[in-house]
């Protein structure tokens, strides 16, 4: 594996390790594993093609990325879930965190 390749593949992982944490751990477990799985299948079809390492690890951290705010929603929900409680966008820590996050720019 590349270098570049394998450092991209990394950060998503620390990612994903990290908007998981303190999650249940078959939840955390679960999330971990098809994330890991979609990055490996990413390779192999990379690989498949021919496409370059380096465009590969750029796709990888462009996907991860892009997918910062769904994955936040994703914990949000998948915590309020497990914790009994129900969020809704209307109460305003939820509001104000989706208001900063929708006007940063990418």
């Amino acid at each position: 594996m590349n270098t570049a390749l394998a450092l991209s593949v990394g950060v998503a992982r620390s990612w994903v390790a990290l908007y998981t944490t303190r999650l249940p751990l078959e939840t955390r477990e679960a999330r971990r594993s098809e994330i890991d799985s979609d990055l490996w299948e990413q390779q192999w079809l990379a690989a498949r093609r021919g496409d370059p390492p380096f465009g590969t690890a750029i796709e990888v951290l462009t996907r991860m990325l892009l997918g910062i705010i769904s994955d936040i929603a994703w914990r949000i929900e998948t915590g309020s879930a497990q914790s009994g409680r129900r969020t809704t966008v209307n109460q305003s820590m939820f509001m104000r965190f989706g208001l900063i996050l929708a006007t940063l720019p990418l």
